[in-house]
């Protein structure tokens, strides 16, 4: 399977090393959060509704994964904290949810193809070292039909961030391996813009 490397990184980007042995992490709920996702939540309960089996991408705690089970939705997500998604797994497993330590570029080595009917991938794609191979992978494990959900900021002050979705042109640039995709315009929880970006496999 592929990992990423210690040398992969510009050693400017080396506080991202979570990549490489997981970080620690809380169980905290991001409240402050959730007006950004609110318009995630009815875009899924509209295109896609409860039971659809998820895959949320960078899920960090869980905490928006397990709000949708809250409303019927089933699903996995996966993370880079090593320690946190063994302590979701093991509190999870038994019921609509799961969670496993794993890069967004190998979920399609962990999964099998189309297991999925939707795909989150919410402020996630900035940070991955190899964009082509994250966005394959996570193709290969949606349905047909099956929609995808990409949240990205439209800034570049994060000092993590690998590359810039600042340009309209580049969003739609990563969205156009979809079907009746649509651009829509947001703000994260500082009321800076961010870009949603909806399609169809």
């Amino acid at each position: 399977m592929w990992r990423p490397r210690r040398e992969d990184y510009p050693t400017h980007r080396d506080v991202v090393s979570w990549y490489l042995e997981g970080k620690e992490a809380t169980w905290s709920e991001p409240s402050y959060l959730w007006p950004k996702f609110s318009t995630i939540t009815q875009y899924l309960l509209d295109a896609i509704p409860p039971p659809a089996y998820l895959l949320d991408v960078g899920c960090f705690t869980g905490y928006f994964l397990r709000h949708l089970s809250t409303l019927g939705y089933r699903g996995v997500g996966v993370d880079l904290q090593a320690d946190l998604m063994r302590a979701l797994h093991e509190f999870c497993r038994h019921g609509p949810l799961d969670f496993q330590f794993c890069a967004m570029e190998n979920v399609a080595e962990v999964f099998l193809e189309e297991t999925f009917d939707a795909v989150l991938c919410l402020d996630v794609l900035e940070h991955v070292l190899d964009e082509q191979r994250a966005l394959e992978s996570v193709d290969r494990v949606l349905r047909h039909d099956g929609r995808i959900v990409f949240h990205r900021p439209r800034y570049d002050a994060d000092a993590e961030h690998l590359r810039s979705y600042t340009a309209r042109d580049d969003v739609l640039r990563v969205g156009s391996r979809w079907r009746d995709v649509r651009l829509l315009d947001g703000v994260d929880e500082m009321g800076r813009p961010t870009w949603l970006v909806v399609g169809k496999k």
